[in-house]
């Protein structure tokens, strides 16, 4: 599957053309469906191409992003029956469902917390590096990872440098989770409100 657009590749083999088809089913279906059919499509038709690899494709420019949050907002605005260029975030809340930047801080910090948590293959052992390893200073984030400083903008793109930002910034109470459900949980609570205030 293809996941970013490209002049050579076919719009309708591309993320962003195969998130437009089932966008188009749902415009074809909003006036004749209710909206929780309506929702079990975007989680059937929509979602699965969204949150596909999303941790790692996310680290693209927000040219790249942008329109298929353009397109994740018209099918929020087709399944809540609301006029065109309306704002969209408290519907999202409603619907019990996440935007597209808080899918990949959701799927982050997921990946993040079973590092932390022992819950990762071998592999990523030396992947990240706790700060109380590199000092032991009692400070607030001596619990935090370890984040090397990035020099430029394309690096700081990268999936490794996005999760300690990610995760560093999340909220104590977020962090302290004691397991993957809870802190999912938690976080898709903590995202939902930070649109709304």
């Amino acid at each position: 599957m293809a996941v970013f657009n490209d002049h050579n590749i076919d719009q309708n083999l591309s993320l962003e053309g195969i998130v437009s088809r089932g966008v188009g089913i749902l415009s074809k279906l909003k006036t004749v469906l209710p909206r929780k059919i309506l929702r079990t499509i975007y989680i059937s038709l929509i979602f699965p191409h969204l949150s596909y690899c999303l941790p790692i494709w996310s680290g693209t420019a927000n040219s790249r992003l942008k329109p298929l949050q353009t397109l994740q907002n018209r099918a929020i605005r087709y399944i809540s029956a609301l006029p065109p260029r309306t704002n969209t975030d408290q519907y999202f809340a409603s619907l019990n469902l996440l935007k597209l930047k808080d899918l990949v801080t959701m799927k982050i910090a997921q990946f993040t917390f079973k590092w932390l948590n022992d819950q990762l293959p071998n592999r990523f052992d030396l992947f990240y590096t706790r700060n109380n390893r590199i000092h032991s200073y009692s400070t607030r984030q001596v619990d935090d990872i370890h984040q090397v400083p990035y020099r430029t903008s394309k690096s700081q793109l990268s999936f490794k440098f996005r999760s300690i930002q990610i995760w560093n910034n999340l909220p104590l109470d977020i962090k302290q989770s004691q397991s993957v459900p809870q802190l999912k949980r938690k976080l898709s609570k903590y995202l939902k409100l930070s649109h709304l205030n």
